[in-house]
């Protein structure tokens, strides 16, 4: 295949996926894992909404926060997987933030209003929902908000930090750059750390602790789970993520 063609639309998306499927064929061990997470804060998110969404107009849309955030943290394993750093911290940082909110909207839920003002009444906003550091969800949170920043919004060359030299251009005039799968750990480090500390807060905004759905107890035992598979993974990169010791 030509240079040129390479850079078509549908080649990209083609290989793209196709790089994804490598790896989730070459790791079918983590695979397990993926599907696991996704499944559950699926399912919390639903029930926690059908459960307590019909009790008033805030908490339906809490819902729709927590669903939303399921959705961004769901297509930063994507991006991830696809070696798209930046993208994919940008997605973290988003979800974190509405878990933040959602949060805060939780422990007073006139909160509401003005976070559906936030723009006009942005420095109100801004005293009123941060992160609660009292709360162990809320300080990870906050770590992870950090550098999701740090590397996702304002990093902007995440992924290239990590490329290296690959083949020749068609017309040896130039070199391509490429990243190995050693960056998709990196990322992943940080997306199953978010884990906890984002959903966790939702839970206590919905107070699941004191009135649990169905799949509440199946979140506390995978968060439980995930240490082992943690601390393999940051083995496979060979250091902590700094920002989160």
């Amino acid at each position: 295949m030509k240079d040129t063609e390479k850079l078509s639309f549908l080649a990209m998306i083609e290989n793209r996926h196709e790089m994804i499927m490598d790896f989730l064929a070459t790791y079918s061990e983590i695979t397990v894992v993926f599907d696991s997470i996704i499944l559950t804060v699926h399912l919390i998110a639903y029930e926690a909404t059908m459960e307590h969404g019909s009790k008033n107009l805030t908490k339906t849309h809490m819902g729709l926060m927590w669903q939303t955030a399921v959705n961004y943290y769901k297509q930063a394993l994507e991006h991830i997987l696809a070696r798209e750093l930046d993208a994919g911290f940008a997605l973290l940082r988003m979800a974190t933030e509405l878990a933040r909110d959602a949060y805060a909207i939780g422990k007073d839920e006139s909160r509401l209003d003005l976070w559906m003002h936030r723009e006009e009444r942005a420095e109100e906003y801004r005293r009123a929902f941060k992160f609660d550091k009292s709360n162990p969800a809320g300080e990870i949170a906050f770590r992870i908000y950090k550098i999701t920043s740090r590397y996702g919004v304002h990093g902007h060359m995440t992924s290239l930090l990590h490329a290296k030299k690959g083949q020749k251009t068609e017309d040896a005039k130039g070199v391509l750059l490429s990243t190995d799968e050693k960056i998709i750990f990196t990322g992943l480090q940080i997306w199953l750390r978010a884990f906890f500390p984002i959903h966790a807060l939702f839970c206590d905004s919905f107070q699941l602790n004191k009135a649990p759905v169905s799949s509440y107890k199946s979140f506390m035992e995978l968060v439980t789970s995930l240490g082992p598979i943690i601390d393999g993974v940051d083995k496979h990169v060979g250091t902590k993520p700094k920002v989160l010791h």
